[in-house]
């Protein structure tokens, strides 16, 4: 009797693993802080953030005590120093979120609120003045997202008007920010109107269609 022997073929199952490859995430902003602000040596300025993983810190809220705005999340820090005495505007409008953008003189600990405002803001500076922007979400729960930043000096104001007495100027306050000035607008107390309109009046007709409560 012939015995015949039939090979047993093993067969291996080989489970297939997938590999989850982790988000990369961009990195926040080397201005996300005050001691990290950019400096701006000239102007025209103009640059374009991802300022999604932007933080807020203490110094933040700091420089926001005198504004009043609901928020400062994902806010980027920007220094300048102008060389000569001057009206110089901060436009975040072209955010795709709402934006907004505070400007203090001094230091932590001593700031000195120059202008805040929604979208945008007018610094009227003086030369070998300092000045530091925070440009941030501000709005609760937004933190952040493209954030286009361009500062230049405005355009001249009409023949015959005052220059700003910046020897007097105070904090904006919401009730004296209400007044009848439609937009840019920098308070001040030794004028017979509360408010100086700003260059750029086309700027609170978006900010009204969005229903943006004032900073």
């Amino acid at each position: 009797m012939v015995r015949l022997r039939v090979p047993v073929i093993g067969v291996v199952l080989i489970a297939s693993l997938t590999i989850g490859v982790a988000p990369v995430l961009a990195a926040a902003p080397s201005n996300d802080t005050y001691a990290g602000a950019t400096v701006i040596s000239a102007l025209p300025y103009d640059e374009i953030l991802d300022t999604s993983d932007v933080t807020t810190d203490a110094i933040d809220g700091e420089a926001n005590a005198d504004c009043g705005a609901p928020a400062t999340l994902a806010s980027v820090w920007y220094e300048f120093t102008p060389t000569a005495d001057g009206a110089f505007i901060v436009d975040v409008s072209g955010s795709d979120y709402s934006a907004g953008v505070i400007v203090v003189s001094g230091s932590p600990g001593a700031f000195v609120l120059e202008d805040c405002g929604p979208y945008s803001t007018v610094l009227f500076g003086s030369a070998g003045v300092t000045y530091h922007i925070l440009a941030f979400s501000d709005t609760p729960g937004v933190n952040g997202g493209v954030l286009p930043f361009p500062m230049e000096g405005a355009p001249p104001p009409p023949p015959g008007t005052p220059p700003p007495a910046s020897a007097s100027r105070k904090p904006i306050s919401v009730s004296r920010r209400a007044a009848s000035c439609s937009c840019c607008i920098r308070c001040l107390t030794s004028t017979s109107s509360p408010c100086r309109p700003g260059p750029r009046c086309s700027l609170p007709t978006r900010a009204a269609s969005r229903r943006r409560q004032p900073i």
